[in-house]
């Protein structure tokens, strides 16, 4: 006597060929929404863009080292300059020697900063040469310009993101797996069984179908955990959904303060440079102390700082909301 399951080394389809629905009941193949090489493939896909966007970021990093050592070394000039016209002061009898030594130190200051800002550079230089495996110790990077794009619609964003989230998937595919189970508990269909018999000297088997019915008192206990169960896989997903609208949701919102700030920042550099060249004027003319012209060097320095700072982050937070809806 040989007797076999039906569902050994069968593959879904097979089954679903061969076998009623109606008799396999909900235990049988199912077209689930997401298999598992589709989970497969997003994850990879995932791990692919945030290596994409990881290397967006990298390269705006660069180019604000970049533009911090280009700040720095204007920052040097007008500190040397600064100490000129402080010996040319002194020695005009219009300040003290203290006042020419302090000059001294501001110069000594900016060529510390100025020597932080090219290590910066370079060792950032040096992490785009591993990321690129070339060169790029003297290349020359692209500028990315003050932003000003549109941000994409937050449901085509929200959508983007939530078909291309593999957790989110994977909420989806668990929540299927507890409603077959839950149907499979409610139901009173067979369990089957296929039989082959053939007797001795006789290979003409004779194939009989068998059904088995299992009905517990603890049934009625475990169509409950069932339910339980698809109450948590639908619970977690509404929560994966949520998370990932407002994950969006709050990225554009932060986008547009971020924005904000830049161009606040930007007009009060106008403004700084300006009030920093007639304090310099002045300076050299004798009608302010250099006291005057370190605090209008200090409020540009701060408005270049956050100028740039602001700048990164939101080019930053641009390239994070594109990923959502890119692939390239």
């Amino acid at each position: 006597r040989l007797s076999y399951t039906p569902l050994a080394g069968m593959t879904a389809s097979d089954v679903a060929r061969q076998f009623p629905s109606w008799l396999l009941g909900s235990s049988g193949p199912a077209d689930a929404a997401t298999s598992a090489k589709e989970l497969a493939a997003l994850k990879l896909e995932g791990a692919r863009s945030a290596a994409l966007l990881d290397a967006r970021k990298t390269y705006i990093s660069a180019l604000k080292t970049i533009k911090a050592r280009s700040i720095t070394q204007e920052e040097h000039r007008l500190a040397g300059l600064e100490l000129a016209i402080a010996e040319k002061r002194f020695r005009l009898g219009l300040s003290s020697e203290l006042e020419v030594e302090q000059a001294r130190i501001n110069l000594l200051d900016a060529e510390l900063v100025l020597m932080k800002a090219e290590t910066d550079e370079c060792w950032m230089r040096r992490r785009l040469s591993a990321m690129t495996g070339q060169d790029m110790s003297s290349a020359i990077l692209e500028d990315l310009p003050d932003f000003d794009l549109t941000a994409p619609d937050p449901e085509v964003l929200v959508s983007a993101a939530a078909g291309r989230d593999a957790d989110l998937a994977q909420a989806r595919a668990d929540l299927a797996n507890a409603a077959r189970a839950l149907e499979s508990a409610k139901s009173l269909l067979p369990s089957v069984q296929v039989d082959a018999e053939t007797a001795l000297g006789d290979w003409s088997p004779r194939f009989t179908v068998s059904a088995n019915w299992s009905i517990s008192l603890s049934r009625s206990g475990e169509i409950e955990k069932a339910a339980i169960k698809v109450e948590q896989r639908q619970r977690a997903l509404d929560e994966a959904v949520t998370a990932i609208a407002e994950a969006v949701t709050k990225n554009l919102d932060y986008l547009k303060v971020e924005v904000a700030s830049m161009e606040k920042w930007r007009k009060q550099l106008e403004e700084t440079e300006e009030s920093h060249r007639k304090a310099l004027e002045s300076y050299q003319e004798g009608e302010v102390l250099l006291v005057d012209l370190e605090r209008a060097r200090l409020n540009l320095q701060k408005a270049r700082n956050n100028y740039l700072a602001h700048w990164g982050a939101v080019w930053e937070m641009w390239y994070t909301l594109v990923d959502l809806s890119m692939h390239e």
